[in-house]
């Protein structure tokens, strides 16, 4: 074989091998999937049941319109679950796929056989969520966080309200202006 046809073939097969490479990176990204993945780990695995992640997307919306960013842009930088930072606690978090294929980095302690179909319905949960929205279970709040964001929400002037989820929720003004009487401002 000549060797302007084996340069010929050489580049047409990688060509092949390269451009669905540069396809899937110029993918917008499944926000669904990173919606999910953002509720779990914020809010466990129950997320889904308990409203906390339906209240948490929703923060993300009200972000998202005050910010101008996408959806997708505001949870990747305001959930520390799926944020890139050192140190990341539960790292296996962002490895959460659609196959329910075991997370890279998940502790062997975890039975991952438990919590597939779990994680699964978190998913479809959110896939249903993104197409038809549940009511705000929590209207008033502007922003969520752990223990570890209350220090600055006070120092902010934000009111926390009280809700049954694991993370606190805080709205920027003050609630009992608008008639809601089950806050706290410490």
């Amino acid at each position: 074989m000549k060797d302007g046809i084996k340069f010929t073939i050489v580049v047409l097969l990688f060509s092949l091998w390269a451009f669905p490479r540069c396809v899937e990176a110029n993918e917008p990204p499944d926000v669904p999937l990173w919606l999910a993945r953002s509720c779990v780990g914020e809010s466990g695995w129950d997320t889904h049941k308990t409203g906390e992640c339906a209240a948490i997307i929703h923060i993300y919306r009200k972000r998202s319109e005050v910010t101008g960013k996408s959806i997708y842009e505001v949870a990747r930088k305001y959930s520390a679950a799926i944020k890139h930072h050192k140190g990341h606690p539960n790292p296996w978090v962002k490895h959460l796929d659609r196959m329910g294929t075991k997370p890279k980095g998940l502790p062997t302690t975890v039975k991952w056989d438990v919590l597939k179909p779990i994680w699964l319905d978190v998913l479809a949960w959110v896939d249903t969520f993104v197409a038809n929205p549940t009511p705000d279970p929590v209207p008033l709040a502007d922003h969520y966080g752990g223990e570890v964001d209350h220090a600055l929400a006070m120092k902010k002037g934000w009111w926390k309200l009280n809700t049954p989820f694991k993370n606190n929720f805080y709205s920027v003004t003050n609630p009992k202006k608008k008639g809601e009487q089950n806050v706290s401002n410490n």
